[in-house]
């Protein structure tokens, strides 16, 4: 393996469609602008299996809660379907997939560190991992990023104080996007973790050890996770 793209297709699922056949072709013609424009010699797709619950909803039953009733788009298990039959992708169970994904991007980096790993994702999550990143949003497509150690640190803590809104996990209330900038810019790198527990311990009282956990748990990416260890090589014809 030179180069390895890693990619999310999850977000391929969220989409309303009225032409299944036409949208598969869709699917194609994005999984290929992504392993040219990589230049990836080899590639792996991941996907979440069908209902899979994962360990976030048993630690916290809330988590992603305000989803529910939502209508799912139409036709989505037969994208799902297409992605599987067509990609065999690499299916997470009892995870998500950026949790199989970092996992996966752990393992070559420790094993295989002459090898070029990049992701491509949609999920803001995934800007919390020190990686090569390539963003597959709408507007973003295509868009490259290299993203530092020192910045994926930076991402975590000030998502810790803000939480997720789109996944209903919740950080202190009232702390918005500048909120957060401020209080990370009251120490260095090293230090963040502390500004964040003082800002845990203001909000939340004496139960602000076991928010902080919760949250660090809901938000963390795991990387500790069964890893992919077989991937497709690119053979254009």
């Amino acid at each position: 393996m030179d180069r390895l793209v890693l990619i999310d297709a999850d977000s391929m699922l969220y989409k309303n469609i009225e032409f299944i056949d036409e949208y598969c072709d869709r699917i194609d013609e994005i999984i290929t602008q992504i392993i040219v424009d990589t230049n990836a010699t080899s590639y792996r797709v991941f996907l979440e299996s069908k209902g899979n619950t994962t360990f976030r909803k048993v630690l916290n039953p809330l988590y992603k809660s305000n989803r529910v009733g939502k209508e799912l788009p139409v036709n989505m298990m037969e994208v799902k379907d297409y992605l599987i039959q067509t990609y065999n992708p690499y299916l997470s169970i009892g995870v998500e997939t950026d949790d199989s994904i970092i996992s996966t991007f752990k393992y070559l980096t420790d094993n295989y560190p002459l090898t070029d790993i990049i992701i491509a994702a949609n999920d803001k999550d995934y800007l919390t991992y020190p990686i090569n990143h390539y963003d597959t949003y709408h507007n973003r497509f295509g868009n490259m990023t290299c993203i530092s150690k020192e910045e994926a640190m930076y991402n975590f803590y000030k998502q810790l104080l803000t939480g997720d809104a789109v996944d209903n996990v919740k950080g202190i209330k009232g702390m918005g996007s500048k909120g957060a900038d401020k209080v990370l810019s009251l120490s260095t790198p090293k230090n963040y973790f502390l500004n964040v527990c003082r800002a845990y311990k203001k909000a939340y009282k004496g139960k602000w050890k076991d928010q902080l956990k919760l949250n660090y748990l809901m938000l963390k990416l795991r990387e500790d996770v069964k890893p992919c260890k077989s991937f497709d090589k690119v053979e254009f014809i």
